[in-house]
């Protein structure tokens, strides 16, 4: 289930901005992509989660953040490798 939030977050933030959730989430939604981010040990995104703005602020710091080399979630598919590798009984 992390993934999907993960993912979720995302791909909403790559086509909308970091702030789309605070449009068309709910709380519980929001509170999911940042536990997401935390599963996978990437505390800078949910930092970034827990500070977004109506503003659309941070959009630039999360597209830096989640695509470090130009390669889009390049920073969640490293994650995504060494949680398999560390807890593989988490992927059934």
């Amino acid at each position: 289930m992390h993934l999907s939030h993960l993912m979720w977050f995302h791909n909403g933030a790559m086509a909308n901005g970091a702030a789309w959730p605070l449009h068309d989430c709910t709380a519980e939604q929001i509170a999911a992509f940042a536990a997401a981010a935390i599963y996978f040990e990437l505390d800078d995104i949910a930092d970034l989660i827990s500070r977004l703005e109506p503003d659309d602020a941070l959009s630039h710091e999360y597209w830096d953040l989640s695509s470090p080399f130009g390669e889009d979630a390049s920073l969640i598919r490293d994650a995504l490798r060494c949680k398999l590798a560390e807890a593989p009984e988490d992927w059934g």
